[in-house]
């Protein structure tokens, strides 16, 4: 894998973290209520996390794919959150700069390990 790719896994693998510790020290920063399952979704996201870090250091495409999946099931659980009341509508930023700005290069370098 090109130092690109690496570093796309690295931020991505910071990022991840940076919220794990905002949801455990001020989870009313973004979340109206904490939901009954809120460990279940810290502990993802840390996983996830994980994951990148895993990849970016020795390239994994199955985890990738599973790390891609969870960004797409993030991004879909958005609208289950807003229903539940745990979001706003107006919170529409937090899928978009959590998950989704995330799928394109993480999906190019699915492609690019499957070449490799």
């Amino acid at each position: 894998m090109k130092i690109r790719g690496r570093m796309i896994l690295s931020a991505a693998a910071v990022y991840n973290a940076a919220w794990v510790v905002l949801l455990l020290f001020r989870p009313g920063t973004i979340l109206l209520k904490s939901p009954p399952l809120f460990g279940v979704l810290i502990a993802g996201i840390g996983l996830v996390g994980v994951a990148f870090v895993v990849c970016a250091v020795k390239p994994r495409r199955s985890l990738l794919a599973l790390a891609i999946v969870a960004k797409i099931g993030g991004a879909a659980s958005f609208v289950f959150a807003v229903g539940l009341g745990y979001l706003r509508w107006s919170q529409w930023w937090v899928p978009v700069f959590n998950d989704l700005v995330w799928l394109p290069p993480l999906i190019r370098l699915w492609k690019q390990m499957g070449r490799s």
